[in-house]
């Protein structure tokens, strides 16, 4: 099953309701929310996904879904994919609660016609 797509996501930690979209795309992240952009990789086995991103603010005074002010940090985040989607969770960077990511695969969109 192929992972390539957009996917809308929901992320969870010290402050809820934090979402993005990211797109996967031959093992690399990329995407954003309303304050961060997201970029890094990821790896699949079997139903097992593995990432690391690269989280970097674009707008002054961005605050962080660990409800901090960070201008740049790494995620670190494990889970399970499916055929609509997947779950991830991972370990605060900066201590603390932990995150978790949710998140929905969307209509495939060709970006090239």
């Amino acid at each position: 099953m192929s992972l390539n797509g957009f996917y809308q996501v929901s992320f969870g930690a010290a402050l809820p309701g934090a979402g993005g979209v990211v797109v996967l795309k031959d093992g690399e992240i990329t995407g954003g929310d309303d304050q961060y952009l997201y970029s890094g990789t990821y790896s699949a086995n079997g139903n097992r996904l593995t990432t690391q991103i690269t989280v970097a603010a674009y707008v002054a005074g961005a605050k962080s879904v660990f409800g901090n002010s960070a201008d740049k940090f790494v995620l670190r985040l494990d889970g399970e994919y499916h055929q609509d989607g997947f779950s991830l969770v991972g370990s605060s960077p900066f201590g603390g609660q932990g995150i978790g990511a949710i998140g929905k695969k969307l209509n495939t969109l060709d970006l090239n016609g």
